[in-house]
């Protein structure tokens, strides 16, 4: 008991340390997009407005570009209030879909297609399957219950549901790995 209590300890520190990685990567591309949206309202707010006076008072049209960030800019003056009820309302749709579990493993089935977080996510998920899994096993828990509580560790549902239609495939005779080859997720 006391060496799978260390494994366990063990496991959970890891999992600490790569949440905290995770974390502190994505600091980086969220002040980006903070920093993005900012210099988007400023030109919106103050640029578009002082610029399209010019082109009129020259009797010329502006570029394409500068008329789209002019049309950009009257529709949310004139519109602020129906923008941010929209706005709002979509972050509440957000946030109830993220607690319907059909939509999470459909949202989940869609991130991995996406390239380059596919792979990203199938190497995380896999690494914690095979963690979970070989800490279980190797403390004695039966294979088929180790499959059950490791589905439920993973946080991409999509490759929990396939973990768990593994499970039910060896229940039936299959094989571990032919069973996590026919799930197309592994």
């Amino acid at each position: 008991l006391g060496q799978a209590l260390d494994e366990l300890a063990t496991f959970l520190e890891r999992s600490a340390e790569f949440r905290a990685k995770v974390a502190s990567a994505l600091v980086y591309p969220a002040t980006l997009l903070v920093a993005a949206g900012a210099a988007l309202a400023i030109i919106l707010m103050i640029l578009v407005p002082t610029v399209a006076p010019m082109f009129k008072d020259a009797g010329r049209d502006p570029p394409a570009v500068i008329q789209v960030l002019i049309d950009i800019q009257e529709f949310l003056s004139s519109h602020w209030l129906l923008v941010m009820v929209a706005f709002g309302a979509l972050i509440a749709g957000a946030i109830a879909a993220s607690r319907n579990e059909r939509w999470r493993i459909a949202r989940d089935r869609a991130f991995m297609r996406v390239p380059l977080l596919s792979g990203l996510i199938e190497n995380g998920e896999t690494a914690t399957l095979a963690r979970t899994l070989g800490t279980m096993v190797r403390n004695g828990v039966p294979l088929l219950q180790a499959l059950e509580v490791t589905g439920n560790a993973l946080s991409n549902r999509a490759m929990a549901e396939a973990v768990h239609a593994c499970a039910a495939q060896m229940r039936e005779g299959g094989t571990l790995v032919g069973s996590l080859v026919k799930t197309g997720m592994f």
